[in-house]
């Protein structure tokens, strides 16, 4: 820490976090999610050792995908049915597919992805567009960058996962983006 503070630089850097029904706010500095995803990652985790990284993200996507039930939500005052709901703090790249790296750490923007769960086949739809690299002209995954997000929940509250940790029941979540909020050294 003392050579990263001599010799190194200091950057400022957006932090984002969600308020849950009457919880304290949840802040986060990579992610947080709704729905399957957390189950994702864990189990992908889990599969990694075995069958490397990529491999292990699309049989855990496909098992989760196939467990789950839809949410009936509001995504910023519109209604939708989806699988999860990905929030990343600052704008993640590759587009149009599995979120993975950030270039950038100080946009204003949160990364929402989701999958719809209207479509007929939206599961097995996704999961090839997954594959083929086709998700950005898929009509079950949906790409926004927000500075604020409002999800209501309609129906039993559900947990939220910020940066890997399972957080609080709720059924409203209200995301903000706060530029320049975290001074690190690099």
């Amino acid at each position: 820490m003392a050579d990263a503070l001599a010799i190194g630089n200091g950057a400022r850097v957006d932090l984002s976090h969600v308020d849950v029904d009457e919880h304290p706010p949840r802040w986060f500095l990579n992610t947080a999610s709704l729905g399957g995803y957390p189950d994702m990652v864990r189990l992908r985790e889990k599969l990694t050792r075995r069958w490397g990284k990529w491999p292990a993200g699309a049989i855990a996507l496909v098992r989760v995908l196939a467990k789950s039930a839809p949410l009936h939500l509001t995504i910023n005052n519109e209604r939708h049915l989806v699988w999860m709901v990905f929030v990343g703090n600052g704008s993640y790249r590759p587009k149009g597919f599995a979120p993975t790296t950030r270039f950038e750490l100080d946009t204003g923007l949160m990364d929402v992805r989701y999958i719809r769960a209207d479509v007929p086949f939206s599961r097995l739809r996704f999961v090839f567009g997954a594959v083929l690299g086709a998700l950005h002209r898929s009509k079950t995954y949906r790409h926004l960058e927000v500075s604020e997000l409002d999800v209501k929940v309609y129906g039993k509250p559900i947990r939220i996962a910020t940066d890997g940790e399972v957080g609080p029941l709720g059924t409203r979540f209200r995301f903000s983006a706060q530029p320049a909020a975290l001074t690190v050294y690099r």
